[in-house]
C-alpha cells in the first residue's frame, strides 16, 4: 500500500463519520481524477462498516461508484453488516428494513445492464455470505410471486423488476428467495439480520481498539 493510498483512505474514513454521501463523492473524485484502480485501492483500505455507510447513502437513481467497482466478496461482506444501521432509521420513521434492503439490491443489480457475468458473481457471493439468502429474501416477504408477468417489461424500480433481474442471473437463487420469502417470518428474519450485523460490527470495533495497542 502506498502512502498516498493510505492518506486518501484516512480522509475517506474521516468523512464517512460525518457523511457517507460526502465520502462517496470523494471516491467519485478519486476515480475521475486518478482512475478506477486508485479508487479500488482506497476502498480496499476501508473497514467494512465505512463501506456499508457509504453505499447505503446512495440508491438506484444516483448509485455509488463503489457498488459498481467493489469485488463480489466485499459486496457480500458489506451487506452482512448493513442491517446494523437500520435502528437509527427506524427511530426516525424514515424507512423499513424491507425498504433499505430493496434500495441496496436495486443499486447493485438495476443500475448496470451491461455486465451480467459480474452481477451473477455478486449474487452468488451474497448468497454464500453469512446471512445472504435472508438478506436477499427480506424485501419480498409478503409479495405475490404469482403476480409476476415474465413476458411483460416490469415497471422501473418495482419489486417485479428486481426479481426478474435476479431470476435472469440465477434460477436456483431466485427459487431459494421465493421459498424463503413465502415461508419466512418478517420479524424473525429482520431480527436475525440485525443480530448478525451487530455481532460483526462489535468485531470490527474490537479490531480497531486492538490496533490502538499495537507496538509502534
Amino acid at each position: 500500500m502506498s502512502q498516498e493510498v493510505a492518506i486518501l483512505a484516512e480522509k475517506v474514513i474521516a468523512l464517512t463519520r460525518e457523511s457517507g454521501r460526502n465520502a462517496g463523492n470523494i471516491l467519485e473524485d478519486i476515480a475521475s481524477t486518478e482512475g478506477d484502480q486508485k479508487m479500488i485501492a482506497v476502498i480496499s483500505q476501508l473497514d467494512i462498516m465505512s463501506v456499508a455507510k457509504i453505499v447505503r447513502n446512495f440508491d438506484a437513481t444516483i448509485p455509488s461508484i463503489a457498488a459498481w467497482l467493489m469485488d463480489p466478496e466485499t459486496i457480500g461482506e458489506m451487506l452482512d453488516v448493513e442491517p446494523s444501521y437500520w435502528e437509527n432509521e427506524f427511530e426516525k420513521g424514515a424507512v423499513t428494513a424491507q425498504d433499505s434492503v430493496k434500495s441496496m439490491l436495486s443499486q447493485i443489480f438495476l443500475t448496470r445492464a451491461d455486465d451480467d457475468e459480474r452481477q451473477t458473481e455478486i449474487l452468488d457471493a451474497i448468497n454464500h455470505s453469512e446471512t445472504g439468502l435472508l438478506y436477499l429474501s427480506l424485501p419480498f416477504i409478503g409479495f405475490d410471486f404469482e403476480s409476476i408477468d415474465f413476458e411483460e417489461e416490469a415497471v422501473s424500480g418495482s419489486d417485479e423488476e428486481l426479481l426478474i433481474k435476479i431470476k435472469s442471473l440465477s434460477e436456483s437463487i431466485y427459487q431459494a428467495i421465493l421459498d424463503t420469502s413465502v415461508n419466512g417470518n418478517l420479524d424473525n428474519i429482520e431480527a436475525i439480520l440485525k443480530s448478525q450485523a451487530n455481532n460483526i460490527r462489535v468485531g470490527e470495533i474490537s479490531s480497531d481498539t486492538d490496533d490502538m495497542f499495537e507496538p509502534l
